[in-house]
Order: structure tokens, then sequence, then C-alpha cells
């Protein structure tokens, strides 16, 4: 009986065990779930490897643009913009300087995105080109070293407005940096636009919904411009000038929008051909009006329709602008 009551109470203390253990990892894995049921993520990191030999802010921005990630998922059943932007601050006693880059990135109901935000589908204010988004958000931060009230005044700039600068620490968004005076601290972040069908879409999230939205922290120190470094701004290419894709390798067509139906843009004999597949098998002749610039009679409405392309000439979205009323729309590529 001894014998039997301690076979017992060994495998009750087991199966207990092994239940409180089940019960503690599965408590420790939803702790540590990266994408919560209820709420929208945004995630910005970089190697800080990448940025350890940079000397100026145009060479920040060019490192930034080709190995800055965010990693972001959204559990609500409709769009959500994440619009990457800029805190420039010494301490967390000063309001930072906020500076939206306009490069954003557009998050539906599914699976997550975790890569280079220039791997992903992103796109842009007004009609920037990728490369031109970038500048514009370099030239924001040059600014705000140098001109805003946060700024240190111990930074120094070229002739052509580039800061020159050391990135000294890279941190995550989890504690808050602490800065050397005369330092500044660049924090990579996003605003949130939740699209719920009004107007504007809404900065905050639905009711039960929260966001999660992790920084990534540079610490920028002041630089000696070194002699015979100056960056050489490049020359601007008239768009004249820039050949013309071919249609083999066309980067233009395809079907541009957010859900089910879309814009679907057709070449065919050199002429493109506007349609929206979901609603009517009819094409409307796009008419060139200047570089990646086309009118339409849609439906017997004038329209404008302008392409953001990347550097490869790949367009990532369209601008659908009524002539009539003035209204533009905004649409990715799929």
């Amino acid at each position: 009986m001894e014998f039997k009551r301690s076979v017992c109470s060994e495998l009750f203390f087991k199966v207990g065990l092994a239940t409180v253990l089940f019960f503690c990892s599965t408590a420790g894995a939803m702790a540590a779930d990266p994408y919560p049921s209820d709420a929208v993520v945004a995630r910005f990191t970089i190697d800080p490897a990448v940025l350890a030999d940079v000397k100026n802010s145009t060479e920040l921005v060019d490192a930034l643009h080709q190995e800055l990630k965010v990693e972001a998922a959204s559990p609500l059943d409709f769009e959500v913009v994440v619009h990457m932007q800029g805190n420039l601050y010494q301490n967390r006693e000063q309001p930072p300087h906020a500076e939206g880059s306009g490069i954003m990135l557009s998050l539906e109901n599914g699976e997550p995105v975790n890569d280079r935000i220039k791997d992903l589908r992103f796109y842009t204010y007004g009609d920037f080109s990728e490369t031109e988004a970038w500048d514009f958000f370099r030239g924001k931060i040059q600014e705000a070293l140098l001109y805003s009230m946060n700024s240190s005044q111990t930074f120094e700039a070229g002739d052509d407005g580039t800061v020159w600068l050391t990135v000294v620490d890279v941190v995550d968004g989890t504690r808050d940096v602490e800065v050397d005076e005369g330092n500044m601290i660049l924090e990579l972040g996003a605003e949130l636009n939740y699209r719920d069908g009004s107007k504007f879409g809404s900065k905050e999230p639905p009711e039960g919904y929260r966001q999660i939205v992790r920084t990534a922290q540079l610490v920028l120190a002041p630089a000696k411009a070194e002699a015979g470094t100056e960056p050489v701004a490049e020359e601007a290419v008239a768009p004249s000038d820039i050949p013309k894709v071919e249609e083999e390798a066309d980067g233009l067509t395809g079907m541009y929008g957010f859900d089910q139906s879309g814009m679907l843009i057709e070449k065919k004999d050199g002429q493109y051909f506007l349609s929206n597949p979901g609603a009517s098998e009819t094409r409307f002749e796009l008419k060139a009006a200047g570089e990646n610039f086309f009118t339409v009679e849609y439906d017997g409405m004038p329209m404008e329709i302008k392409f953001s392309v990347d550097d490869n000439g790949l367009a990532f979205a369209i601008s659908m602008t009524y002539v009539e009323y003035g209204n533009t729309i905004k649409l990715p590529r799929k």
C-alpha cells in the first residue's frame, strides 16, 4: 500500500507539474506574442554596423534608405497607414521637433510585414519619387539639427546644407536614451492613420484596440567637415533627358488599389489604358501630358493620372485627380 501511495503521489506530482509548466509556457508565449489580436504594431530597427562609417547627413539618410527595417501588423479589417516620421531632441524635458518623411506603408488585415522599408510596398505623399521622398526627409532632418528649438547649435553644415555628424549610439524604443551635451537624438517611429471610412481617417485606434510603436533612437554627435570631402549634390536630370521605359520592361502597368477591386493600367501597341475591372470592361485611353503624367476622360469626367516611381522606374502608386473638383485619390500598387 505504501508503495502504491508513493507511486500515485509521484504520478500526481508529475502530472501537476506538467500542467503548471504547460500553463506557464502558454502564458509566457501569449505575453511574448509579437502581434496581439487587440493591437496594431509597428517596430523600427536598423543594424548599428551600417551606421558606423556615417560622416554626414547625406550618408545617414542614404543608410536609412537602404537598411531601415520595419515590422508591422494589424488585426483590423480596414486599412491602417504607417507614416514614418522622425523626432529630433536633446532631452525628454522638451517636446521633440517632429518631421514627417512622406514615406508610408499600407497595412491590411492579414500577414504581418517584416523587411527593409525599401523592399516593402510603400508609397509617398504627393508626386514624390522614392529618392525625392528620402531627399525631402534629409532636408527636414538637416533643418532641425541646425535651426530647430531643440538644436544644440553645435552642428555645422557645408555650403550645400549637408550637416557633418556621426552616429555614436543606436538604442531601441524600450528605454529613453540619454545624451551628452551637444549631441542630438533622431528617433525614427511612425504616426498611424486608421482609415475607418471617415474622410481623413483617425489618429487613434478604435475602441478596444491599442497601438504599439517601437522606435529606433539614433544618437547623433556633431563632427567637423573633412577637408576635400564636401559631399557633391547629384545633378538634377531634366525630364526630357530621362529615358523612356521600354514596353518590354514597363514599370507602369499593373493593378492599383487597397482591396479586391482597383484600377488597372494596361499597355497595348505602345498606348496606355485605364479600367476598373470590378465595375466594367470599358477601357479608357491615357494621353501623355508629361513624364509619368497622363490625362484621361474617365466615364466622361476629365482626370489626371500621375505615377510615383522608384529608382528602378517601377511605379508604386498613382494619384488620380478629378480636374473639375480638384479631389485627389492616392492608390498604392497591389
